[in-house]
């Protein structure tokens, strides 16, 4: 799986999580239950931060100098072409 579909699904988890805490402060009444329910969403938040933050930019691959001596981007399946 992806990073970003995982990172989505999280900040889904955040925003549900959010919500309940939020309708559990101020209409149930149980003080509580909400702020941990909101701490969890804020550690939910900083786990979802952490997975976008170290996605790749771009796929694994390498710099590598071509017979003409410049340098370029292959994937991995490609670099046995070019050397």
């Amino acid at each position: 799986m992806s990073r970003t579909p995982l990172a989505v699904l999280i900040l889904g988890a955040i925003a549900a999580v959010a919500v309940a805490g939020i309708v559990e402060l101020a209409f149930l009444g149980n003080p509580l239950a909400g702020v941990v329910l909101l701490v969890l969403a804020v550690l939910a938040l900083l786990l979802a931060l952490f997975v976008a933050i170290r996605e790749p930019d771009e796929e694994p691959g390498e710099s590598v100098q071509t017979h003409s001596g410049r340098m370029e981007w292959k994937a991995p399946s490609q670099r046995d072409d070019i050397r």
